[in-house]
């Protein structure tokens, strides 16, 4: 089922707001329940003011004062998306960044998707294959629970695209194109 990449992208896009649209209408929201929802903006905040002021993001101040907390020994690596968000609070401010930058989270799994799937399906299964992909149980259950860092699914794909290449077509170019997408894939978010 081929559609128009115009109509394909409103589609995507119109989703994803359906998702963020609570939370747009109250600033100061974040995507989400539970206090995963609110860790997650706290750590946005936290690698925020690590990247402005040089800080060293894998330790804070903010717990267990005055000693201190390992971050990354608590959490993990995972500040891909925290990193990314970084220019949605500079520019949406720390009260209206939050949807928007979950809002491009969501189309980003889109857009990281389309390729695998039309390597694998061909122009007609790539709509209805990305589609599935962007609304999946998965990343819709990550994000009702506040979840954003597990909802980020963009390096996956790229992954199993460079993998079915480097098996198609052996050499450097897709064996570091996987490695990389592997590498990031983790620290995106430990589990991964």
């Amino acid at each position: 089922m081929a559609v128009k990449p115009r109509t394909e992208w409103l589609i995507y896009g119109a989703i994803a707001f359906l998702g963020v649209m609570p939370a747009l209408q109250h600033p100061g929201s974040v995507v989400g329940e539970g206090a995963d929802a609110f860790g997650t903006w706290w750590f946005y905040d936290w690698i925020r003011r690590c990247v402005e002021n040089g800080w060293n993001p894998s330790w804070t101040p903010d717990f267990y004062y005055p000693l201190g907390k390992g971050i990354f020994a608590h959490t993990g690596n995972n500040f891909v998306d925290a990193v990314l968000s970084v220019p949605f609070q500079w520019i949406f401010g720390p009260y209206f960044y939050f949807p928007i930058f979950i809002w491009v989270l969501q189309v980003g799994n889109a857009a990281m998707f389309r390729p695998l799937a039309r390597h694998v399906l061909g122009e007609e299964g790539v709509f209805p294959a990305t589609l599935l992909y962007t609304t999946s149980p998965f990343v819709v259950f990550e994000l009702t629970a506040g979840r954003p860092t597990q909802a980020m699914c963009w390096f996956f794909p790229a992954a199993a695209l460079y993998l079915l290449k480097l098996i198609e077509n052996p050499g450097w170019r897709p064996a570091l194109g996987l490695g990389l997408a592997v590498a990031v894939s983790g620290w995106t978010y430990w589990f991964s």
